[in-house]
């Protein structure tokens, strides 16, 4: 297995390319049209995914200096799960730009800035150290990174 996912402690190959951040929801689900405000974000059920159960992400980082904070009703290890959660339910996400954009011309979803501003965040392929040399692991990861930066999404790395 590979995942895409945020820095994280295991082996990994850095995408390089940092990544912006964008909100995507069912408009229709939670009442807004975009751009969301501020408010209306703060005020939102978010989803939030999270590869160690952690309740906190980059978002919340960024809310804390200004004294505010977001809530977040679930999280999830697995990110492709979460648009299919905003999909069905009244509940909002944060997520890379370029997987927001999929998702949202895959599932109708809409997108929307992010309303404060949140860093950008690189784009890590991680998995497990047993699969280090494993010249068939090695092969995806490599394919992996060559499909994404073909569509823009990964810049240099070592597999």
């Amino acid at each position: 297995m590979v995942a895409v996912c945020p820095v994280v402690p295991w082996p990994a190959a850095d995408g390089g390319r940092k990544r912006t951040m964008r909100l995507l929801e069912a408009a229709e689900r939670v009442g807004l049209v975009p751009p969301i405000s501020l408010e209306d974000y703060l005020r939102l059920p978010h989803v939030l995914s999270s590869q160690l159960g952690v309740m906190k992400g980059v978002v919340d980082v960024a809310l804390a200096p200004l004294g505010l904070s977001r809530r977040v009703v679930l999280t999830t290890p697995h990110f492709v799960a979460v648009p299919f959660l905003v999909a069905g339910a009244p509940v909002v996400t944060t997520m890379h730009g370029q997987l927001a954009r999929l998702f949202a011309g895959t599932l109708g979803l809409s997108l929307s800035p992010v309303p404060v501003e949140v860093p950008a965040q690189p784009m890590t392929l991680v998995w497990h150290a047993s699969y280090d040399h494993d010249p068939a692991h090695i092969w995806l990861r490599r394919t992996v990174m060559r499909v994404a930066a073909e569509v823009g999404g990964w810049e240099h790395g070592a597999v």
